[in-house]
């Protein structure tokens, strides 16, 4: 008969003085010292990343810079990457179900005193006698192997939904990197296309004001019309209403592309337009006819 180290005994023996499988809180030195070094580890990591905010905020960024910093820094995209590793780590789970399992166990039971059994009018005798049942010293071994042979196909079911979650994944994955890639592009042309239209419209509240002037000298000589004058102011006007309109796009514009990036809204990047747009691939004179002839701008995003 064996009595594992927390089954209580039923003949009344003492109980255990000391046993191997009762817990024993850690010191608190230990966890302070776990603590600090978690706290220590972090701290380069953060550092790091503040000093590649700084440095790429610094430079003046390029079309293909800001698709390559959005994807590494995108929290959206991050978040797909992070749920692709939980599908793949789901995928080995249900995987391993097919598998043995073996657990092994070990107890160990030391009893202060000798566990005795008594038994009254012994064969009749009237008189009590009395043994030993085991050893002070317990030792527990336990063993066990288990191998599913057939649950009613629900191994291979949790196989085939983790399959096609982590396809799933894959594929949500994909589709974010491409829409942010496709994002990025659009946001920063518009960007630069907002900002030389407030270049123009800067431009054109210059040229007015000087007609304004003009139309002023010439009213005061006589030579034209008051209604010139405020024509001109009108126009005046409305350019620098035009020029407000245009700004505040910008800034929206730009909070739009700081997002996509990772970035605060505050951060202001130099952005540089390119010199010549570089041909779609389907496009380009050497590309082969079929991708020639396929659907413009898919294949220079999937490059990304």
């Amino acid at each position: 008969m064996t009595r594992t180290p927390h089954q209580p005994w039923r003949w009344g023996l003492p109980r255990p003085a000391w046993s191997l499988g009762r817990s024993s809180a850690l010191p608190t030195a230990v966890l302070l010292a776990l603590v600090l070094a978690l706290g220590g580890a972090a701290t380069p990591a953060g550092a790091a990343s503040g000093t590649a905010f700084q440095s790429f905020a610094a430079e003046p960024v390029t079309i293909e810079d800001a698709v390559h910093f959005g994807l590494d820094h995108n929290p959206l995209l991050d978040a797909a990457n992070d749920q692709k590793l939980g599908a793949e780590q789901g995928l080995k789970a249900a995987r391993a179900e097919f598998l043995p399992k073996l657990d092994a166990g070990y107890g160990y039971t030391r009893l202060g005193d000798e566990p005795l059994a008594k038994i009254d009018n012994f064969a009749g005798t009237g008189r009590t006698a009395s043994f030993q049942t085991s050893d002070t010293t317990l030792n527990r071994w336990q063993l066990g192997l288990r191998q599913p042979l057939f649950r009613g196909f629900g191994l291979s079911a949790q196989y085939e939904i983790a399959r096609l979650d982590l396809a799933r994944a894959e594929f949500d994955q994909d589709r974010i990197r491409l829409d942010l890639v496709l994002a990025i592009q659009r946001g920063f042309i518009q960007v630069l296309l907002t900002e030389r239209v407030r270049q123009v419209v800067l431009e054109t509240i210059d040229q007015l004001q000087l007609s304004r002037r003009n139309a002023q000298s010439y009213f005061r000589q006589g030579l034209s019309p008051e209604n010139d004058v405020l024509k001109a102011d009108v126009a005046l006007a409305e350019a620098r209403l035009k020029e407000r309109e245009v700004a505040r796009q910008v800034a929206l514009l730009r909070a739009e592309l700081n997002r996509l990036l990772g970035l605060e809204d505050a951060v202001v990047l130099k952005l540089r337009p390119w010199d010549k747009i570089p041909p779609a691939d389907d496009q380009s004179e050497t590309a082969p006819p079929h991708r020639r002839r396929s659907a413009g701008g898919l294949e220079s995003v999937r490059r990304w």
